[in-house]
């Protein structure tokens, strides 16, 4: 049985809709941005102190699954201490973990991000889009890939699937 799930995808890609699919299900969201409020990072600490809070986050999800929580993690996957990350997740998890990239076109994501900021830097970039995208590209692989560039309701039926075949697992 799946225990852990790990959303990556660009900003605006679909995770959070993904993530909260999921919580309907017995899931738990564990967001960074929570763990970087409780360490007191501001931006301009996070960018120094990336390293220190992606040890932590693994650290602290690793000790939520001992307790035999049903876990979401969400990431866009482009920060470079990510991969480092998701390796120390796969090896405490192992088959009880799942890697779902959520794809989405640089133009949808923009259009979505200029939609709904909620959540989300404020200074985002076009040009961070790219990054993030070659970075998820280059260094992680998913178990499972959906592609979110048509409707809402296209989506949740792809989404539905996966969730249907993540719990039945």
């Amino acid at each position: 049985m799946i225990q852990v799930v790990v959303l990556i995808g660009n900003i605006c890609s679909g995770k959070s809709t993904f993530a909260s699919l999921l919580g309907n299900k017995g899931f738990r969201f564990f967001p960074i941005e929570e763990l970087k409020k409780k360490m007191n990072l501001e931006e301009k600490a996070y960018d120094k102190n990336q390293e220190t809070l992606y040890d932590e986050y693994a650290r602290q999800i690793i000790n939520l699954g001992k307790e035999n929580l049903k876990l979401i993690v969400e990431s866009t996957g482009g920060n470079k201490s990510w991969p480092q990350c998701l390796q120390k997740l796969k090896a405490a998890f192992g088959s009880k973990l799942v890697v779902i990239k959520i794809n989405a076109s640089k133009e949808i994501c923009l259009t979505r991000l200029k939609q709904n900021k909620t959540g989300h830097r404020t200074n985002t970039r076009e040009d961070l889009i790219d990054i993030i995208d070659k970075r998820l590209s280059e260094y992680i692989s998913a178990d499972i890939a959906l592609d979110n560039n048509g409707t809402r309701e296209e989506f949740l039926e792809k989404a539905n699937q996966a969730i249907s075949k993540i719990i039945n697992s």
